[in-house]
């Protein structure tokens, strides 16, 4: 090489070097078929898996519909369909986790938001209602009538009454699963406690009975405000099902619309249980002897109860006929009394003897004698002995005066606010003696004039 630049020998081929070496170039193409490719792998895993771990397969969608439009081959078009799919069902499935985990923390946080507040159930014979610490059970003593008292505005919602729907039924002579007969109902209820012959406005149009959730009807009328200012509304609540139409009354000083919430509440937390109906269709309904007769010891003869509930005496039982002993109801109930050396256990369950039951005395009084203290004829003695067929006698009937003197509830004692002065429960047991399958009691309730039925468990 000299100094004249025109002398500087160029190579001939591009791909020769200044040594005159030939070499091979390689022009590097985009890599955009290996992210179309990744982009299609990404967006089949994202569906196929979208509904098990849909948390995962939602940014991996994400990546996957990054990686197709970043690609510039045919593979594009693919690699994003699929993610776009992949990603909607990922979130479908984050929302129907959501939903479901929701539900369930929800269902959690009620139960121990109920274990932290205090809940408890009231039982009687023919239901019970679970209720909340802001109402306790008390017994109105100015007409022993028994129930639920809210704590804060004095609101009271206790028992009037209980009566079986055949009985019901045969007495308006309909069917209650048609919607005349529905209205009777109503009509007959209405008219009792208001006394006139307004027609009910409940059945305007199509409308019926409102639905609980136990599968029952309910109603209700106001009984605008009495003399002593009392404001409140009756409820009648009928159940097909369990064969029972129960009556209700609220009442409060200062009654209000949110009244009515509380109250719906209890009724939508409430189990009827089964109601055995003895009624006598042959019976004279204007005969009040008649159908006294028929409310004490008028069923002795009739089984139904005794055997519907055999399961509840099977085991060990009592044969022994007296009064003192332990006595489980016959029902889907767990009531369970015990009388000893004059005094009276009465047990919501059976199966828990530690909380929630009355203590207190008893007088117990036998025969003639003891009807005419619970204020019945002498002569209905006679009638109960003669319908027995033979299965009681006068040392069979007691009348038993219980007087309370403390009750447990929910493991406290609520002796002093929830028993009034002088109160005093009624009820005539007639012992039946059924031989080796056992004893049988039949229990008419003063304060109400029910009946229910009793197996006698121990002595």
């Amino acid at each position: 090489m000299n100094g004249n630049p025109n002398n500087f020998n160029m190579p001939n081929n591009p791909n020769q070097n200044m040594n005159g070496q030939i070499y091979n170039v390689q022009v590097n193409q985009p890599a955009n078929d290996g992210k179309g490719l990744a982009s299609i792998i990404i967006g089949v895993i994202t569906i196929v898996f979208s509904f098990l771990l849909c948390f995962i397969t939602f940014p991996l969608g994400i990546v996957g519909l990054i990686l197709g439009v970043m690609c510039k081959t045919g593979k594009k078009i693919a690699g994003i369909i699929l993610n776009v799919i992949g990603i909607i069902l990922s979130l479908i499935m984050i929302a129907v986790f959501i939903i479901i985990f929701l539900g369930a923390y929800n269902t959690v946080k009620d139960e121990i938001d109920d274990l932290n507040h205090g809940t408890s159930t009231y039982y009687t014979d023919y239901f019970s209602i679970y209720y909340d610490e802001n109402w306790s059970e008390v017994q109105v003593d100015s007409n022993e009538l028994e129930g639920l008292m809210y704590e804060d505005n004095d609101l009271y919602f206790l028992t009037v009454g209980v009566k079986g729907l055949s009985e019901v039924e045969n007495k308006l002579a309909c069917n209650y699963e048609n919607t005349d007969c529905q209205k009777k109902l109503y009509d007959s209820f209405y008219n009792y406690w208001n006394n006139d012959e307004e027609i009910n406005q409940l059945f305007d149009g199509d409308e019926k009975f409102n639905y609980l959730k136990y599968n029952a009807d309910y109603t209700s009328i106001s009984y605008g405000e009495s003399q002593n200012k009392i404001k409140g509304k009756l409820y009648l609540v009928v159940s097909k099902e369990k064969n029972s139409v129960i009556c209700f009354i609220s009442k409060s000083d200062n009654y209000v619309s949110s009244d009515d919430n509380l109250i719906n509440d209890l009724l939508e937390n409430m189990t009827i249980y089964q109601y055995d109906s003895y009624y006598n269709n042959d019976e004279d309904d204007d005969s009040e002897q008649n159908n006294d007769d028929n409310t004490i010891g008028g069923a002795l003869n009739d089984l139904a109860n005794w055997n519907r509930y055999k399961d509840l005496r099977t085991g060990n039982i009592s044969h022994n006929k007296g009064i003192n002993g332990g006595w489980r109801i016959l029902s889907d109930s767990e009531t369970y009394w015990v009388f000893k050396n004059n005094e009276f256990w009465w047990y919501k369950s059976v199966n828990d003897l530690n909380d929630n039951y009355w203590y207190g005395t008893t007088e117990i009084v036998t025969g003639k004698e003891g009807l005419k203290k619970a204020g019945l004829s002498e002569d209905r003695v006679d009638t109960i002995i003669k319908q027995s067929n033979g299965n009681v006698t006068e040392n069979d009937i007691y009348t038993v005066i219980c007087t309370p003197k403390k009750i447990i509830s929910e493991g406290q004692d609520k002796s002093a606010t929830n028993i009034p002065a002088d109160l005093k429960w009624t009820y005539i047991w007639i012992v039946v003696d059924h031989g080796t399958e056992g004893i049988e009691a039949q229990v008419l309730n003063m304060q109400a004039y029910e009946n229910t039925y009793y197996v006698k468990l121990n002595d």
